[in-house]
């Protein structure tokens, strides 16, 4: 806004001209770029700000791409939920330079661990009450097997893709026929066998009956594998034809 101008002040234009230009995306940080600017703002000691990128990497929170570094599925989620007081390099600024007056003698390190203790608390009690997406932990049961691009992640129905916005359908539902399924159950089928003989599940008719489960046709769907007896050898059961589950 240019000096002696408010918002909403009538203007007279005098002149306009339109120029046909691309707008340019910041240049992606690199290792010595983003050590640079935490010197700038003071974030961290010589001593550890290598140490503090290292452990973003390790945690997956940015990855290198060739020369730069790029923010991570992991690391936007949690810029998404974190409160903005503890995102701003400020308070970490802010921290230090309280740090180096109580070397100094001029600050009071009790009154600095109450603050500390303070804004803790609020951030704690705030978190209790907000609503909305979390952190996903890392997945502990591989990559999809439909789309071979995302990662198979439990949520409070089941196991689905993580690519499931970009079209992915992959589900496996935690109770299949009245049976609550494993997580050893599940990781077989991921695996791309059959599961053991699972007993208990029941039918719409209220039945209870017994059956393996395996994941069939293009889309992976969870089908049902029953044993019959085999008539060449009576007394020892062979699997029949999958049935999908409805």
């Amino acid at each position: 806004m240019p000096p002696g101008l408010r918002s909403g002040d009538a203007v007279t234009v005098l002149d306009a001209t339109v120029s046909d230009k691309e707008t340019k995306p910041p240049a992606r940080l690199t290792d010595a770029s983003l050590l640079a600017l935490m010197e700038k703002y003071g974030l961290g000691t010589p001593a550890t700000r290598a140490r503090t990128l290292e452990v973003l990497l390790a945690r997956e929170y940015i990855r290198r791409e060739k020369k730069t570094l790029v923010s991570t599925d992991k690391g936007q989620r949690l810029l998404r939920v974190l409160p903005e007081t503890l995102q701003s390099p400020d308070l970490t600024g802010a921290w230090e330079a309280r740090l180096e007056a109580i070397a100094e003698s001029s600050d009071d390190p009790r009154a600095f661990l109450g603050d500390i203790r303070q804004l803790t608390q609020d951030v704690v009690d705030a978190a209790r009450h907000q609503t909305g997406e979390g952190i996903q932990t890392p997945s502990a049961f591989g990559q999809c097997p439909l789309c071979k691009k995302g990662e198979i992640r439990e949520s409070p129905k089941g196991w689905g893709c993580s690519e499931w916005k970009d079209g992915c359908r992959f589900m496996i539902w935690k109770i299949v026929a009245g049976k609550k399924l494993t997580a050893t159950q599940v990781k077989t089928l991921l695996s791309g066998k059959t599961t053991a003989v699972i007993k208990g599940f029941k039918s719409k008719a209220g039945k209870s009956f017994d059956a393996r489960l395996k994941l069939d046709g293009p889309e992976g769907r969870v089908a049902f594998e029953f044993e019959t007896r085999s008539a060449s050898t009576p007394g020892k059961p062979s699997p029949k034809r999958g049935v999908e589950v409805p």
